[in-house]
């Protein structure tokens, strides 16, 4: 029992060191080359919304969250982020738009010191294409994607989710325009009607920032396509 208890102790504390700060401060209060910038662009294709996040905080990735004031201000193509601050997050800035995919995602910041940043974070779309609507575990399913080849700083993420659970699958070379799924692979999938989904993302830092660094990242996910997987 107290073997146990020490271990739950542990692991709880290792949890909050991890965690990010919740908590907020205003921007002119701290040291402008310690604040960090974060960009997110996410897209749901099924639901047609794009959800574009820009987050500051002193000190790093897990650092205090800061209320832009004073003359800082952020916007996402040339648009003016809605501030947002909530018990689990802390603030943030966030515009959600219905539509299309909007691919090219200019993110600017203006400090307290009268600092500019310009950073660009990429949506790269990717729906899945799939010659069948019906395979047989003894054949190869060929899983290829619209838009731009796999390439550096991209991770691409196909799921088939069967009646039990989801398998993950992904390239493995820069270049890819396609997976090819073995049926050696295809076993473990339960036979019948699947799901099949990608998740194409992007993450990098930012070209522009304070010398505490930067990050940028993007979340294309996909429409889900049926196929019927027979033994």
């Amino acid at each position: 029992m107290r073997l146990f208890l020490f271990s739950a102790i542990a692991s709880l504390s290792i949890l909050l060191f991890s965690c990010k700060s919740n908590e907020t401060a205003d921007s002119d209060k701290v040291v402008q080359g310690e604040i960090f910038q974060s960009y997110s662009v996410r897209y749901n294709a099924e639901k047609e919304t794009q959800t574009n996040t820009a987050n500051f905080r002193f000190g790093g990735t897990n650092g205090t969250t800061l209320r832009l004031v004073n003359g800082s201000n952020t916007t996402w193509n040339n648009e003016k982020l809605k501030e947002v601050n909530t018990f689990f997050t802390g603030t943030y800035y966030e515009v959600v738009k219905k539509g299309k995919p909007i691919s090219e995602n200019v993110f600017e910041y203006v400090d307290n010191d009268k600092n500019k940043f310009k950073n660009i974070i990429p949506l790269v779309a990717a729906e899945p294409i799939i010659e069948k609507n019906k395979i047989s575990k003894t054949e190869n399913l060929v899983v290829s994607w619209t838009g731009v080849p796999y390439f550096n700083n991209d991770n691409i993420i196909i799921s088939i989710k069967d009646s039990v659970k989801t398998h993950y699958f992904e390239p493995n070379l820069v270049g890819a325009s396609d997976v090819t799924i073995t049926p050696q692979e295809l076993m473990p999938i339960k036979a019948g009607s699947v799901n099949i989904q990608i998740k194409r993302i992007y993450d990098n830092k930012l070209d522009q920032c304070s010398e505490i660094g930067g990050n940028g990242f993007s979340e294309y996910l996909s429409r889900r396509v049926h196929l019927i997987v027979e033994e």
